[in-house]
């Protein structure tokens, strides 16, 4: 996407443009006014050009992710489901590997119960409830099931809870709402004293909730607004920026596809960001 400036497809490219026509009409300009203004206008476009270069290419250097491929065998992990956005694949015993070349970054299994949770070995059946959100540090991607923090939990009280671990990979505080409101976790919990509830939260669910994650697949997920009632499930993301405007929509992916753009709009985004968590956590607490 992009904002369509000068047929531009993108920010990097709108501000390139954008400076080369204000040179262009700074060169003929006889008062001195006027081309000082264009040549002042031309300068701001093309360092915020020369500013996305450099980010991008500082990026490109950062080599952490590069060349690492991620394997489930059998495929696949996460299956589409409605509202949440995806789900552990039901009933499944999953190898995951990750792999950078010939080195193995790590190799676990997966296993997942008939309601898409991951396996917590150590729990008691018959214990109090200890429940835990989050998203893949409470899943427990890369480790084994005895490995995650749900099981070391019930492996530290000595077999006395029944631990469920309600954790999914990249979900955030807004689907752990959409659970809760649902009825998922009272037909999981069917009655049982819960002990305690743990909620794995940190600064990267603020964009998630918010809707304002640059990754497609974060456009299935339900987006939470604060509006006059109160904090209300506004439906998918992806609906809620469908019913923007044409020019909003495009000024959006053109920004979203855009290093320096992103980190402007996350600072004027974060006290609505942390208003609306706020606003998630009062309500999941009251559930």
């Amino acid at each position: 996407g992009g904002i369509g400036l000068f047929g531009a497809t993108s920010l990097l490219a709108g501000a390139i443009l954008a400076g080369a026509a204000a040179i262009a009409v700074a060169i003929p300009r006889t008062r001195p006014a006027a081309r000082n203004t264009a040549i002042t206008v031309a300068t701001i476009f093309l360092c915020l050009a020369a500013a996305e270069i450099v980010v991008l290419a500082a990026k490109g250097s950062h080599t952490e992710h590069v060349g690492v491929v991620q394997r489930h065998e059998p495929p696949p992990l996460f299956v589409p489901i409605e509202m949440l956005g995806w789900q552990p694949r039901a009933s499944a015993t999953i190898r995951a590997r990750s792999m950078r070349g010939d080195k193995t970054i790590y190799d676990a299994v997966y296993t997942i119960d008939a309601e898409q949770r991951r396996v917590v070995p150590a729990s008691n059946p018959t214990g109090e409830l200890v429940i835990f959100f989050g998203d893949s540090f409470v899943f427990g991607d890369g480790v084994n099931d005895a490995e995650t923090l749900p099981n070391r939990v019930a492996l530290a009280s000595g077999g006395r809870y029944r631990v469920l671990n309600f954790g999914v990979s990249g979900h955030g505080a807004g689907q752990t709402l959409t659970r809760l409101e649902s009825g998922a976790v009272d037909k999981a919990v069917a009655g049982g004293k819960v002990r305690q509830v743990f909620l794995w939260f940190n600064d990267d669910h603020l964009l998630r909730d918010g809707g304002d994650y640059a990754h497609a697949h974060w456009g299935d997920v339900a987006q939470y607004e604060i509006t006059p009632q109160g904090v209300r499930n506004m439906g998918m993301s992806r609906d809620v920026r469908a019913r923007r405007g044409w020019i909003t929509r495009r000024v959006m992916a053109a920004v979203l596809g855009s290093e320096i753009a992103v980190i402007v709009r996350r600072a004027f985004r974060t006290s609505r960001q942390l208003a609306l968590a706020e606003a998630i956590l009062t309500r999941i607490r009251l559930q």
